[in-house]
């Protein structure tokens, strides 16, 4: 179970009884899709954040945008944060937003 191998560490989270939404769900897949595309044998916040930055229609997105957070520096920052280059980074926020804008 997917929610088992992110929370694995911590045996204090109970998971068994949890209720997620249908976008919830969708977001810890794509957490772990993002952690295998970063090379990471395990799921880390910093993939659900991830995940959860390119929901760009999510609660999560508008309050950050609400918040006047620079969303470009907060990926390329969290991807940094994983021991990947700048440049790197830099580039997939922009091919992640070239995406995104075939969407609207």
């Amino acid at each position: 179970d997917l929610m088992e191998q992110i929370l694995q560490a911590d045996s204090n989270v109970l998971v068994k009884d949890a209720r997620f939404t249908s976008r919830a769900k969708k977001v810890l897949e794509q957490s772990e899709k993002e952690a295998d595309r970063l090379h990471s044998k395990t799921v880390g916040t910093e993939h659900i954040l991830i995940a959860l930055l390119k929901e760009v229609d999510s609660v999560a997105v508008r309050l950050l945008n609400s918040l006047n957070v620079n969303m470009q520096k907060l990926y390329v920052d969290v991807i940094t944060a994983t021991g990947l280059d700048m440049n790197f980074a830099k580039n997939d926020y922009m091919a992640f937003k070239g995406k995104n804008k075939n969407k609207d």
